[in-house]
């Protein structure tokens, strides 16, 4: 089974393919590569596609055309769900622990200093 690993960085994967998908024959793809064709995987893994939210229409338009192409091991909607980090409220609804967290909505401003009195001596990114 051929499974392709998608993500930003080819040069990052060996430990990951060593550790964790022993035995299978797995490769790293750039997902904003035009010349690989997606057919050729049994199914494709997201690994670090951490480049996404700087493209989100592209990245969303790719999820859409490559779930037709391959199977993903995580399904398009969890991939959905996960591209918007107020998923980790939906964690913490249902008892998981996440750190300190505020969500600032889009347009909204806050200052760094409001947030540093919020969290004081923690770090903020």
């Amino acid at each position: 089974m051929v499974i392709g690993i998608i993500t930003i960085s080819l040069r990052k994967t060996g430990w990951f393919r060593k550790h964790l998908l022993k035995g299978a024959e797995s490769y790293p793809y750039q997902l904003d590569d035009p010349d690989f064709d997606w057919t050729s995987t049994r199914c494709a893994m997201f690994r670090t596609t951490w480049d996404y939210f700087d493209r989100f229409e592209e990245f969303d338009k790719w999820i859409t055309t490559t779930a037709t192409l391959t199977n993903f091991i995580n399904p398009s909607p969890l991939i959905r769900w996960n591209l918007d980090k107020r998923y980790l409220a939906d964690l913490e609804l249902k008892g998981i622990k996440i750190p300190p967290t505020i969500f600032i909505e889009p347009g909204a401003e806050k200052l760094c200093a409001t947030l540093l009195k919020t969290f004081p001596g923690k770090s903020l990114f």
